[in-house]
């Protein structure tokens, strides 16, 4: 309870099983919405689905409007497929942005990420287009369209993939995040390699 927010955050995305339960019943609903507002999605709704049901629909009223719709649908799925493995906080950019105004971006939002490998993509339906790495970003002239610079996605997955078959997907592909689409490509969230290997190594 002495821990500002940020910290409480990631003391409670490490702390081992056996205690969390304890920890977060003992911290009172508008503290534990701070504190999962710092969370990213995916760790968020570890810790609500954790909750008491009492509780959880307390943290849920105390949040802001963004963060609460994101919890309810990711609440829905089931940690062994994608939708309980995504973090609905991602990194995306317009296809018609300069590369200055991408970074711009990106430094301005990336505190709000905790992986950020690769940047998505997108078009004015919010539709998945193309993907672009760090790397190719900074080395690139600000001026330059990122549409002129971005890759084509080698694979996305669906909300009810497998969590098994995102591994496979990811390794096959040597991916280090995949985009989850809906049916029209909308991007709803990403699967980062570390999301895999929390799923696959729980007690690591």
């Amino acid at each position: 309870q002495s821990l500002d927010e940020e910290t409480a955050a990631e003391v409670l995305e490490e702390v081992e099983a056996e205690y969390k339960d304890t920890l977060l019943e003992h911290i009172h609903p508008k503290n534990l919405a701070e504190i999962v507002d710092e969370m990213a999605s995916d760790e968020a709704v570890d810790v609500m689905q954790d909750l008491s049901e009492q509780k959880r629909e307390q943290v849920f009223r105390r949040l802001g409007p963004r963060k609460a719709k994101a919890l309810h649908t990711l609440t829905r799925y089931q940690e062994d497929v994608a939708g309980g493995l995504m973090n609905a906080d991602f990194m995306a950019v317009h296809m018609d942005e300069t590369v200055g105004q991408a970074i711009k971006k990106i430094r301005k939002q990336s505190e709000d990420h905790s992986s950020i490998y690769h940047v998505f993509v997108v078009d004015e339906e919010k539709r998945l287009v193309g993907i672009v790495s760090i790397r190719t970003l900074l080395l690139a002239k600000a001026r330059e369209k990122v549409a002129s610079i971005m890759s084509s996605v080698v694979k996305t997955v669906k909300l009810s993939t497998s969590a098994d078959d995102v591994a496979s997907i990811m390794t096959k592909y040597n991916l280090l995040s995949v985009a989850v689409v809906d049916n029209t490509k909308v991007v709803l969230g990403i699967i980062t390699v570390d999301d895999i290997l929390r799923y696959l190594i729980p007690d690591a």
